[in-house]
């Protein structure tokens, strides 16, 4: 049991390395003023809203920086797939802010502030070049959509496991010594 107490408070500090860490991210689209948009090869596609759309993709867990694997559909369009990201992106493990610009042909997906244009830390928007009303108030072209957006760790389910039988293994120790 000793031996067990003790792997267990290893794994709890090998856990504070760097490692990559599956994120969730969820975007709520709750206005679409130019759906479909003149996105080239689908048009954006909502039905009524508003409407919440979920993904994923991998970050460091300890050091800010980019992302990878993302996995995002949007309104029918794979955003992953059809956009590159920009160098402006960047993500913050330690707060979970996400800065992302997602560029295409003719439309751009942006998520929290991205640049110096003072977007709030959860705005989500996909914008298209034109002065089409509404015209974005932060990134100043107009919108296809805009709502909001969240990020959050999917726990890895050995960490949770090893987390649980280290928290009993401790329990079940203190209730012997008793």
């Amino acid at each position: 049991m000793k031996a067990f107490v003790i792997a267990a408070a290893f794994y709890g500090l090998c856990a504070l390395e760097a490692a990559p860490v599956n994120y969730l991210l969820e975007v709520t689209v709750t206005s679409a003023p130019n759906a479909p948009g003149t996105y080239i090869d689908n048009p954006w596609n909502f039905g009524s809203l508003p409407l919440v759309f979920q993904g994923t993709f991998t970050a460091d867990n300890a050091v800010s920086g980019s992302i990878s694997n993302l996995q995002l559909v949007i309104g029918g369009i794979d955003v992953a797939a059809t956009h590159t990201y920009a160098a402006a992106s960047d993500f913050n493990p330690a707060t979970l802010a996400l800065k992302m610009l997602l560029q295409s042909l003719d439309s751009a997906v942006l998520l929290g502030s991205v640049g110096t244009f003072g977007a709030p830390a959860n705005y989500a928007v996909a914008v298209q070049a034109g002065n089409l009303a509404p015209v974005d108030p932060y990134y100043s072209n107009t919108q296809n959509w805009v709502g909001t957006f969240s990020v959050t760790a999917i726990p890895e389910p050995a960490a949770m496991l090893l987390t649980a039988a280290g928290t009993l293994a401790v329990l079940v120790r203190r209730r012997s010594i008793n």
